[in-house]
Parts: structure tokens; C-alpha cells; sequence
């Protein structure tokens, strides 16, 4: 899983999809919850947009992971993995 999840990381990097780590933070480092929200909501729309963009599901489990949601994030990041083809 964390292979994967890397190799799809760097793919998305070069292709330049990958989003960039602009949210605000807490003192202690966490990512503030409300601008978590609605990044999260972009970013479902993106995959209710095309549920077949492996891309978009990568930045919906970093979403996920940013609100503090583990399981899904594991779950949606699964989800790209299976939909991700090698260029």
C-alpha cells in the first residue's frame, strides 16, 4: 500500500495534479478543520465529477487525511490505487 500509494504520488507530482500543502495549520502542526472542509468538499466534487480520475481519488484521500479521517482516506486512496494505470 505505501509503494503504491508513493508511486501514485510521484505520478501525480510530475503530471502536475498533485495539490499543493497550502492549508493552514495549527500551533501544534494539524491542519485547521474548517479550511480541511472545504477543501473536501472540492475535492468530492472533483471524483463525483469523474469517478474514474485516479488522480482526483488521490487528492480526495489526502482530504480525507487532512480532516482527520484515516479510514476513509485509506479507503479512497485503495480507490485510486485499483483505477491508476501506468503511463
Amino acid at each position: 500500500f505505501g509503494a503504491r500509494t508513493a508511486e501514485l504520488g510521484r505520478a501525480l507530482a510530475e503530471s502536475g495534479g498533485l495539490s499543493e500543502d497550502d492549508l493552514p495549520r495549527t500551533p501544534g502542526g494539524r491542519v485547521e478543520r474548517s479550511a480541511a472542509d472545504v477543501r473536501f468538499a472540492e475535492r468530492q466534487r472533483e471524483v463525483e465529477a469523474d469517478p474514474a480520475d485516479w488522480g482526483a481519488w488521490f487528492r480526495l484521500a489526502v482530504a480525507y487525511d487532512d480532516a482527520g479521517d484515516r479510514r476513509r482516506a485509506r479507503s479512497a486512496m485503495r480507490t485510486a490505487i485499483e483505477r491508476y494505470t501506468r503511463p
